[in-house]
């Protein structure tokens, strides 16, 4: 069952990684989840990452500082 976005904020702020679909995402909610990870220090894992932009993707990786793992760019 796909887990809301509150409920991947709730599981970043706890300190666990979180392995998502840039499919099923806006490039905002990315955003907003890769900053959410450096609160609390685990990982934004983001697969098929080729459907975004290289500046949307620029953008989710500021807003993570580090804390966000892109998969799926060719």
């Amino acid at each position: 069952m796909p887990k809301a976005l509150w409920e991947l904020k709730d599981i970043l702020r706890a300190g666990g990684s979180v392995e998502v679909d840039a499919r099923n995402l806006a490039t905002w909610e990315l955003k907003d989840l890769a900053r959410v990870a450096t609160e609390g220090g685990g990982m934004l894992i983001v697969n098929n990452a080729d459907v975004k932009a290289t500046w949307e993707l620029k953008d989710i990786a500021r807003a993570g500082r580090g804390r966000v793992i892109f998969r799926g760019l060719r």
